[in-house]
């Protein structure tokens, strides 16, 4: 299920599919993971 935060980033790629990790991060107020850390 999706919550509040999947369903904005989904939003918000559907506007703009070239957001970086950085500006989507920003616009949920979350940071994002060091690259590779996955």
């Amino acid at each position: 299920m999706l919550d509040k935060i999947d369903r904005k980033l989904l939003a918000l790629l559907q506007q703009d599919c070239t957001l970086s990790l950085q500006a989507l991060a920003e616009a949920v107020n979350l940071t994002t993971p060091p690259a590779g850390s996955a």
